[in-house]
This record gives structure tokens, sequence and C-alpha cells, in this order.
């Protein structure tokens, strides 16, 4: 089972913060790589914006 909890940003309004909680052991290594490739994708496309 996955909870997922939406939260506002502490200081900026046009963005929230997604949290979905999951037991530690039932992420795959796999998926941690994934989320951490699509996570330094959007830091890097935003630091272009900018």
């Amino acid at each position: 089972m996955l909870l997922e909890m939406v939260q506002p940003h502490q200081t900026r309004d046009d963005i929230y913060i997604n949290n979905v909680i999951i037991p530690h052991e039932k992420v795959r290594d796999e998926d941690k790589r994934m989320v951490k490739r699509v996570l330094f994708k959007e830091l890097s496309l935003a630091e272009i914006a900018h």
C-alpha cells in the first residue's frame, strides 16, 4: 500500500511537495536510480530556464 501526501512548498507558492510513503525495504535499487535521474534532469532544466 502506498500513501500519497501533498504539501505546499515552504517558500514558493508555484510548486508543491508530493510525498509518496512506502516502506524502505520495498523500494528497489532500480527505482531509486530512476528517481535520481529524473530529479537531476529536472534540476538541470530548471537551471537552464533561469
